[in-house]
């Protein structure tokens, strides 16, 4: 948006990237079920060379790929309909060599795939390298940083946003995003601009370190069969799993910031593990042998149907949402920001964004029941 006519004012309550965005498990994987989300992540692509143009500056992008495995009838004919979008939305896509699986994932019981397909061009780059270049990029054009700023109030005036209230004084505007992430509803809703999402915990280890069994090199892993996922971590292996009873937290109850809260205690992860790991165990046996370093936890805003938040209110104009985003909120960032911007601008969105319309559901968002379906939606959750 720093690109148009409009001005630009960024408002966080803390350090740019320092809540949910430093803890993510970074997946840039393009290709996408939901065939409709393709389109935001490759507009991610497109904004991450274009930043790195316009600040001559590098990222650490790697190309790294990612491989899917399939291990069952159900998930190789999803295998087929994801090819089918990926040619759909001219994504590279081939077979994973039998040899390549091998020298990539030592850990991988390969006697239970039944069919692997690579996408090459899929890659990786920090979260807080990649979210601290887009403001970087937005002050190049122009706009105003304020940080460690709280937003405490949206100022409407006969249906239309006027300014908003901050603990340091009133900016006059006549449009506000509410991008806040698990805190969105916290400044919304008070305005009648409830957004169907809750704040969901997210959460992936970490192993030791071992580059024979964990190879720098290897690409990211999606299998769907157990609901989980890897990455390379400098020798070690990140991986997630989507469990199945997934902490869900009231909007209200949020701390100010992320390091105030815990939300998995050392005897909990294990329990998940444990619980929800045997899946994974069955494609990778050494997964309860191998050293566990670290457990990262975060909180993802997650909708009842997996689809983003994004759009203008109904009832009040100038005020817009760009939340909910289920866990693809890094992947599909530069997408997010660009229709965002076209909105605002009252231009036509560059893809079909029917699906995200922030007023389709008419639950009460804040009702236990209503948090409790977000969360299911994060359980059932099986790809990137």
């Amino acid at each position: 948006m720093s690109k148009t006519e409009v001005g630009v004012t960024l408002v966080d309550r803390g350090a740019v990237a320092g809540q949910n965005t430093s803890l993510a498990a970074s997946l840039f994987t393009q290709a996408r079920s939901k065939a409709h989300h393709v389109p935001l992540v490759k507009e991610t692509y497109h904004a991450i060379a274009e930043l790195e143009t316009l600040m001559n500056e590098k990222l650490g992008v790697q190309k790294i790929g990612t491989v899917h495995i399939a291990s069952s009838v159900a998930s190789t004919e999803s295998q087929n309909e994801l090819v089918t979008i990926a040619n759909a939305h001219h994504l590279a896509v081939e077979d994973a060599p039998d040899s390549s699986i091998e020298e990539w994932f030592p850990w991988l019981d390969r006697t239970k795939i039944q069919k692997a397909i690579l996408f090459p061009a899929d890659i990786y780059v920090d979260s807080t390298v990649l979210t601290r270049a887009y403001v970087d990029g937005a002050k190049a054009n122009g706009a105003r940083l304020l940080p460690s700023t709280n937003v405490e109030k949206i100022v409407i005036k006969n249906n239309q946003v006027r300014a908003i209230e901050t603990e340091f004084g009133t900016l006059e505007c006549d449009a506000v995003v509410d991008a806040a992430g698990c805190w969105s509803n916290l400044i919304s809703a008070p305005v009648g601009f409830q957004l169907p999402m809750a704040p969901v915990r997210s959460l992936y280890w970490i192993t030791e370190q071992d580059k024979q069994l964990f190879p720098p090199n290897q690409p990211v892993c999606i299998m769907p069969d157990a609901k989980a996922y890897t990455r390379p971590e400098h020798g070690a292996l990140l991986f997630g799993i989507r469990d199945s009873n997934c902490l869900s937290v009231k909007p209200q109850l949020l701390p100010n910031s992320m390091h105030d809260i815990k939300l998995v205690t050392d005897m909990e992860q294990f329990d998940i593990l444990e619980q929800d790991g045997k899946p994974l165990e069955r494609l990778f046996p050494e997964l309860y042998s191998v050293g566990i370093k670290h457990v990262v936890s975060g909180l993802s805003s997650y909708t009842i149907d997996g689809e983003f938040v994004i759009g203008e209110s109904s009832s009040v104009k100038g005020l817009f949402a760009a939340t909910g985003c289920s866990g693809a909120g890094v992947a599909t960032s530069g997408g997010i920001g660009r229709l965002i911007s076209e909105l605002v601008n009252d231009e036509l969105p560059f893809t079909d964004i029917s699906r995200f319309k922030p007023d389709r559901s008419s639950e009460d968002v804040f009702t236990d029941s209503f948090i409790r379906k977000c969360a299911l939606m994060r359980s059932g959750k099986k790809d990137g």
